[in-house]
């Protein structure tokens, strides 16, 4: 049976709430430069994977590992590093980083279908007159001049 590497999840996790403006909880507003910053480290800390890694143009990061039949739909999972003002250390950053800990945990394993990792962008709404920008725009739910409505100015 596959293990998860707690020690591992537990040093992403710590390190990714280390990028905050705030001592009380986690303070990451999307496009911010911490949120850069921790996405930057983040994807320093899993270079030993090999994932193809390519950005859309708000941001979304999509990290990729190839399955023997990559014409097919990916499998997708993944969530985002912002914080609300003062949110939790495991609000989002669980969603990304369990779902590297999977990719991990089937590092020796010949896949059939694409994993893909997504870390959404501005999926807060701390920042912006609305949650969930990257979700929204990446699914069509949205279009941009939809959300810059919402922008507070």
């Amino acid at each position: 049976m596959l293990k998860v590497n707690q020690e591992r999840v537990a040093k992403l996790l710590q390190g990714l709430a280390a990028f905050t403006d705030s001592e009380e909880g986690v303070t990451r507003l999307a496009y911010s430069s911490l949120d850069k910053k921790a996405q930057s480290w983040l994807l320093e800390q899993v270079q030993d994977l090999h994932l193809q890694i390519r950005t859309d143009a708000v941001g979304n990061v999509f990290l990729r590992r190839d399955g023997k039949q990559p014409q097919l739909p990916p499998v997708a999972s993944g969530s985002h590093l912002d914080t609300v003002i003062h949110g939790g250390a495991y609000d989002g950053m669980c969603g990304v980083v369990g779902a590297l800990e999977a990719l991990y945990m089937l590092q020796d394993e010949e896949l059939e279908r694409s994993i893909e990792v997504i870390i959404f962008r501005a999926e807060e709404s701390s920042r912006f007159g609305f949650a969930t920008m990257g979700s929204k725009l990446l699914t069509g739910s949205a279009a941009p001049e939809q959300l810059n409505k919402g922008a507070k100015k």
